[in-house]
């Protein structure tokens, strides 16, 4: 019994994973959310980092979570000291679920080392896309598949 539930969950992993299309055309992302991201990059790359979150975070819960907006711009301005300022961004590709869920995926660019962008946006009924999920790291082997 245990067996065949192990199995089970495995494959309906696979069939869950199978459902995504994951896609590196920029034009397959909706209008709306590349205009977000773009501005949002472009407002970090002025070194407008609290306002760069206000402007993409609007209408998101996010916004909404004073702690986790703190950190978040907290943690940007941290990296900036240790990788430097963006000097350009990247788009690598967006990943959709279902009509109503995207993951994004970006690359800013610094002097020595790119950072990992990760944004994840749902299309409300009453706010159109709103992002619901954003983290940064420096973990951008994870964007290769292994041997």
């Amino acid at each position: 019994m245990k067996k065949v539930l192990i199995i089970l969950s495995v494959l309906l992993a696979f069939s869950v994973k199978a459902d995504c299309q994951v896609v590196t055309d920029v034009n397959a992302m909706p209008s709306e959310v590349k205009s977000k991201i773009t501005n949002f990059f472009e407002y970090l790359m002025a070194d407008t980092v609290d306002f760069a979150f206000h402007k993409l975070l609007k209408g998101s819960p996010i916004s909404e979570r004073n702690a986790q907006l703190t950190n978040l711009i907290e943690q940007t301005k941290k990296s900036f000291d240790v990788y430097g300022m963006i000097k350009g961004y990247e788009f690598v590709n967006i990943e959709r679920v279902a009509k109503s869920l995207v993951r994004i995926r970006y690359i800013s660019l610094h002097k020595d080392f790119p950072l990992r962008w990760i944004f994840t946006f749902y299309k409300t009924e009453d706010r159109d896309w709103i992002i619901i999920n954003i983290k940064f790291d420096d973990l951008t082997e994870y964007f290769f598949k292994d041997e």
